[in-house]
């Protein structure tokens, strides 16, 4: 199968959904919600596609250069959203999400999508399930983003705030969303980080080089362990625990998509071309 013809098939079908999106809030009929999640499914079923049939003629996992670890976030976010709309995610919160999946496909149409050979280091199991856990948790935590986002930038107000009126109702919605985003996610970064560890002490003999990028997933890692405990060890809710979230899914896309133009990070194991 043509992974290409399905990745083009995919970035069509996201760019009706994100205008499906947008008509559906401003019409707000339920119809359009049908049409909506029906195209959001067909476009994470193609990029499913795009991704499998990549993986079958590369012989590996696609998961080791910036254009195909960009279909993979974009895979993941489009996934955690589905999932998290099945548990009760608004509809609305669809348009910002899908624009995401869009930027990242977008990105990628840009680069190289040649196929290459699987370096001897990366033949790993290891890898397959380290890059998989980061990148779904990178699904989760952009959820999670947004929902901060529009809490902090948004009339919404938090648990805390004037209690009864629809903003408030609004807070509490985007707080729970958050934390919700955050509770799957941090779990995942955790497997993502520790699997990352075992497969370099397989490959190259310890388990923790303090690499540019491996001291950044430190950093981020840390900074949802400390949106964890404010929250609930200290009753952090609302705007101040937005800020947090806000702040660690940042320095996740800094991690993934700016570090690699820092000096430091030139000869870096985890740099993605």
């Amino acid at each position: 199968m043509n992974y290409a013809w399905f990745f083009n098939l995919a970035f069509g079908l996201l760019i009706l959904t994100e205008i499906a999106f947008i008509v559906s809030f401003f019409l707000r009929r339920r119809q359009l919600e049908t049409v909506v999640v029906t195209l959001l499914v067909a476009g994470f079923c193609s990029l499913t596609v795009s991704i499998g049939s990549r993986w079958a003629v590369a012989g590996h996992p696609p998961f080791t250069t910036m254009y195909e670890s960009l279909i993979l976030f974009a895979w993941a976010t489009s996934a955690a959203f589905l999932v998290m709309k099945w548990r009760g995610v608004p509809s609305w919160l669809g348009a910002p999400v899908t624009a995401l999946v869009i930027l990242a496909l977008a990105y990628a149409s840009l680069l190289d999508d040649t196929i290459t050979p699987l370096l001897p280091a990366l033949r790993s199991n290891w890898l397959t399930i380290h890059v998989i856990s980061y990148f779904l948790a990178y699904g989760v935590l952009a959820i999670s983003f947004v929902a901060s986002a529009f809490l902090l930038f948004s009339s919404a107000k938090g648990p805390r705030e004037e209690t009864g009126s629809k903003d408030n109702r609004r807070g509490q919605q985007l707080d729970s969303i958050g934390y919700r985003g955050v509770a799957v996610g941090f779990p995942l970064l955790t497997i993502g980080l520790v699997t990352g560890a075992v497969w370099a002490a397989r490959t190259w003999g310890r388990y923790w080089g303090w690499d540019p990028k491996e001291t950044m997933s430190l950093v981020c890692w840390l900074v949802y362990a400390a949106y964890l405990h404010v929250r609930l060890v200290h009753g952090w809710k609302g705007k101040q625990a937005a800020i947090v979230s806000f702040i660690g899914f940042l320095l996740v896309m800094f991690t993934y998509l700016g570090m690699k133009y820092l000096p430091i990070a030139v000869s870096s194991l985890h740099r993605y071309v």
